[in-house]
């Protein structure tokens, strides 16, 4: 639903400013497969009630986050951790 949401209304602009974020934070790469990122997916989708938080969020290629779909990931199989020591 976040895709067809206007960037100018209160909700779309949120959600772009922490994807962005997300990016800038991933320097935008892919956490799954090393590719560019273009897209933040959620780690724990929404539809599972996960936040649009940036600690719920990796950068991702669409491939990739076409391709993880609605299923949770863990932690261990990101490539880079180390934000979360921050």
């Amino acid at each position: 639903m976040d895709e067809l949401m206007s960037v100018h209304s209160a909700r779309g602009a949120a959600w772009n400013r922490v994807r962005l974020a997300c990016l800038e934070r991933d320097l935008s790469v892919c956490q799954y497969c090393g590719g560019h990122a273009t897209t933040a997916d959620h780690v724990i989708p929404i539809s599972k009630g996960g936040p649009s938080e940036l600690w719920n969020l990796v950068a991702a290629c669409q491939p990739c986050n076409a391709r993880k779909s609605d299923r949770p990931i863990l932690r261990r199989f990101w490539r880079d951790e180390s934000w979360f020591r921050r």
